[in-house]
């Protein structure tokens, strides 16, 4: 399920990145990398080819290895994944975040 807020949280995160500790990334990263496989599922079933799934292994794959990264490829996977998960929401018929 894409929760409330998620694109909030990616968006102030990415914004913010050098004061988040190692681990609110990484949650939040595998977070989104979970929502944005559920979406993708979920529209798959309908016969439409989605490209959000390489997307959701590239957000796993990053959050392992956050101890490693720069702070600005943290922030652009982080807004990628927002606008990913908004271009799901659509796609799904889900209302979008408020504050977004």
């Amino acid at each position: 399920m894409i929760r409330d807020g998620i694109n909030r949280d990616l968006i102030e995160c990415a914004n913010d990145v050098s004061n988040k500790s190692v681990e609110e990334k990484k949650e939040l990263l595998l977070e989104a990398s979970q929502a944005i496989e559920w979406g993708a599922e979920l529209i798959a079933f309908s016969g439409s080819p989605i490209e959000e799934r390489s997307l959701a292994v590239r957000l796993s794959n990053f959050a392992y290895g956050i101890e490693f990264r720069y702070g600005d490829e943290t922030s652009e996977i982080m807004l990628e994944a927002a606008q990913s998960l908004r271009r799901l929401r659509l796609m799904l018929g889900l209302e979008q975040e408020l504050n977004e």
